[in-house]
């Protein structure tokens, strides 16, 4: 174990901490793609699960992103979960959001994007 720096994150430590919420965090997302009710408008699952990409993008701005899963892992996720999106959409009599789902497509291709960074 070793520090670097003054900073509160130049340490070894500071740095496996890092690891383990950015796991927890990726963890959860991948739980709730896979969530029955996570393409709901009216759920909570998908505030969180929009909150925690957000939340995975600003830790990757700020370079505080020290783990990410396999790119394939996610990507397999997003059709299912559109899919799901578009179905509950269509029943709902709403009509499919064209808007809202362009904004979940570009953010999970967002998600994969920096998932390749932090993997690369």
């Amino acid at each position: 174990m070793g520090a670097w720096g003054h900073g509160n994150l130049d340490s070894d430590s500071a740095r496996d901490f890092l690891a383990g919420f950015s796991k927890v965090q990726f963890l959860r997302i991948i739980e709730l793609l896979k969530h029955p009710r996570s393409h709901k408008f009216d759920c909570e699952e998908i505030d969180e699960l929009f909150g925690l990409i957000e939340i995975i993008f600003v830790l990757h701005e700020r370079e505080m992103l020290e783990w990410a899963p396999e790119r394939k892992e996610f990507r397999n996720l997003f059709r299912p979960y559109l899919k799901r999106w578009d179905t509950y959409h269509k029943e709902w009599g709403g009509g499919i959001d064209a808007e809202r789902r362009k904004v979940i497509k570009e953010t999970f291709m967002k998600l994969v994007a920096v998932i390749r960074d932090k993997n690369s």
